[in-house]
């Protein structure tokens, strides 16, 4: 269990900090670092000869992407899928001139596919791929998950991740330590067969419900896994970073007891030294809010903060963060934001928000690093994948 001293964060309950503008002069160090990870990987499996011709498939020439571009296809490439069915599924981009454009991912539609040729004279050397599994707001039904949880677990077993991501709202914490000791224990419990993935949580407002006794429950209930414990001195175990293969990956904390809805400067402060040592290809961010909600929780997100909102949307530009994944919303939809992907993977359980354009299913999220990229898929809860992606 980690210790943690309770201090005073420096954050009011009700006013917001004052707007800070984001910086204009990112670095190059990830497009390099990335360069050098895929090159690796390209002279390993194809041979020194391909390795230009392979990295010009991913997109990595020697010239970087151009700055501004604001739109991105939600069938992109290089994704290699069999063909599906999927359910129509509208999402919402916007664009760095701030107007908002509609679409949506059509049924039938098949994710475009780069091919590379086969070289007689290589050696192929298998790159073993990392798995990243994302539920989102389980919200246990009294003391146990959902059904339709342990329905998603039982699917999500054939995947065999190597790492399980909750954005929050994992347990619907009791009124009594005795309760929410035996919460955590049935979702550990229902979450056992994806073992031995190591688990990553967010916390979410309903895994406290604003109750400061509960919070040390969240982290007992997660001493297994060893959270890392190197993010800012009064969110030990609650906003943190590590490495994952390739993949760094930042976890903010939007719903301490105390501060709902705020990441606070502390916080901003942290992210922003943390992604700036940052060297490795992909980086991911993860929180329970969203930054740009979708339905019924405008105003009850991060936007309920919009200049702290406005400085953390800036730092994952700055260092060009490949996706920021949160929960809060029940349902699924991925959009764009000045050219961020915030995916809104919050139906693993809880019931679902209706009649909001979005993905109205239970699913799961699986993230997978391989030669080809960083790439997603989402799946309902009967097995049927509803979309498919490429983060980088």
């Amino acid at each position: 269990m980690v210790r943690r001293l309770k201090k005073n964060t420096g954050l009011p309950k009700s006013s917001s900090e004052p707007e800070r503008k984001g910086e204009t002069n990112p670095s190059e160090m990830k497009l390099t670092t990335r360069r050098r990870f895929l090159n690796r990987v390209a002279v390993l499996a194809l041979g020194g000869a391909a390795s230009l011709n392979w990295l010009t498939a991913c997109g990595e020439t020697s010239t970087p992407a151009g700055a501004g571009s604001t739109a991105v296809s939600l069938s992109p490439s290089p994704i290699t899928t069999a063909p599906t069915t999927p359910t129509p599924l509208s999402t919402t981009i916007a664009t760095t001139t701030g107007s908002v454009a509609t679409t949506s991912v059509p049924a039938g539609s098949v994710v475009a596919t780069t091919s590379v040729p086969a070289l007689s004279t290589a050696t192929a050397v298998p790159v073993k791929p990392l798995k990243l599994l994302v539920f989102g707001d389980v919200r246990t039904d009294g003391p146990k998950p959902p059904e339709v949880y342990n329905k998603l677990v039982q699917l999500a077993t054939a995947e065999k991740p190597d790492v399980v991501l909750l954005v929050g709202d994992i347990i619907n914490a009791g009124n009594s330590k005795i309760v929410v000791k035996n919460q955590w224990a049935n979702f550990r419990e229902a979450t056992a067969p994806l073992a031995p993935a190591r688990l990553l949580p967010t916390i979410g407002n309903h895994d406290t419900n604003f109750m400061d006794w509960a919070e040390p429950l969240y982290l007992e209930a997660f001493a297994p896994d060893k959270l890392p414990t190197n993010g800012p001195e009064n969110y030990l175990g609650e906003a943190y970073s590590l490495d994952l293969g390739p993949i760094h990956l930042v976890t903010v904390a939007s719903e301490m007891p105390a501060h709902p809805h705020r990441l606070g400067t502390q916080q901003l402060a942290w992210l922003e030294k943390d992604l700036s040592a940052n060297t490795q290809p992909y980086t991911l961010v993860m929180s329970h809010d969203p930054a740009y909600p979708f339905g019924p929780h405008k105003g009850s997100s991060l936007d309920a903060y919009k200049g702290e909102r406005d400085t953390f949307w800036n730092l994952l530009k700055k260092y060009k963060v490949n996706a920021f994944i949160c929960g809060h919303e029940h349902f699924y939809v991925r959009t764009q934001h000045e050219g961020i992907t915030q995916i809104i993977a919050g139906a693993s359980g809880s019931s679902l928000y209706l009649g909001y354009g979005a993905g109205e299913f239970q699913m799961y999220m699986l993230l997978t690093v391989t030669a080809n990229g960083l790439n997603a898929k989402v799946v309902d809860s009967n097995g049927k994948e509803r979309d498919t992606f490429n983060l980088g």
